[in-house]
């Protein structure tokens, strides 16, 4: 199925309108959402905040919605435990158990395990999205129902911005090469003394960089202020994190 098409029967895209062809038989039986989520292991805080996210969502799709299609929309979560080898057993225990035509949607908890699923999912067409932004899962052509719901690691630069001491160094080379490894550029590096009372000028090479995200570390919270407000007032749209 191509994308297009794929969306053409997803209509307008909220999750309320997945009520598709593949699932007008039936209508008693519910649809399914499958998430696979890493409630153990170094990521269980995430994957247990999400789990209550998707809890959220699915009681509002079924108690404000009225399901999808008049279906109830049932939610299964299989831990993962960040790991891409339980994470492939998951999946195919959710694809053995489920019915195809119960079976709506199945969300990833990181790019590992969508490129270890990802050639099946293209073979049996099945919906998927995931904590990913790999730049190969967004080709329509080869998956076209993966969804990547943001620009990818290769449309994303950052810069670079920390102080020059050892705890501002420490990271950076780190950071350099997991930058490289997910196809993420860094455009600008400014390396500043620990503390000071003017932000623009730093913030004004920044702006010219043009970054989508910044990265402050090496700082004790006097400067991150001086840095953020600058950056408003000079009207720079990156994110910054640190």
């Amino acid at each position: 199925m191509k994308r297009r098409e794929f969306l053409r029967r997803l209509g307008v895209g909220s999750l309320a309108a997945m009520g598709f062809s593949r699932f007008a038989l039936a209508q008693a039986r519910p649809v399914k959402l499958a998430a696979l989520l890493p409630l153990t292991g170094p990521f269980a805080f995430a994957g247990n905040a999400g789990r209550e996210g998707f809890v959220d969502g699915v009681d509002y799709v079924n108690e404000v919605l009225g399901g999808i299609a008049g279906r109830k929309l049932e939610l299964i979560v299989e831990d993962t435990g960040y790991d891409v080898a339980k994470g492939t057993a998951a999946f195919n225990r959710v694809l053995s158990r489920e019915r195809p035509d119960e079976l709506l949607f199945v969300y990833g908890d990181s790019t590992g395990i969508s490129k270890a699923l990802a050639p099946e999912i293209a073979r049996i067409g099945l919906p998927y999205s995931a904590t990913s932004f790999a730049n190969e899962l967004a080709d329509p052509e080869k998956y076209p129902t993966i969804f990547v719901f943001g620009p990818t690691y290769n449309d994303m630069m950052e810069a670079l911005f920390y102080s020059n001491t050892e705890f501002g160094r420490d990271p950076i080379p780190y950071v350099k090469e997991r930058a490289k490894a997910l196809g993420m550029e860094v455009v600008h590096e400014e390396v500043t003394p620990p503390a000071f009372t003017d932000a623009t000028p730093v913030v004004l090479n920044l702006r010219r960089a043009n970054p989508d995200f910044v990265l402050l570390q090496g700082y004790a919270l006097s400067a991150e202020p001086l840095i953020l407000r600058a950056a408003r007032e000079q009207g720079l749209r990156a994110q910054f994190m640190g």
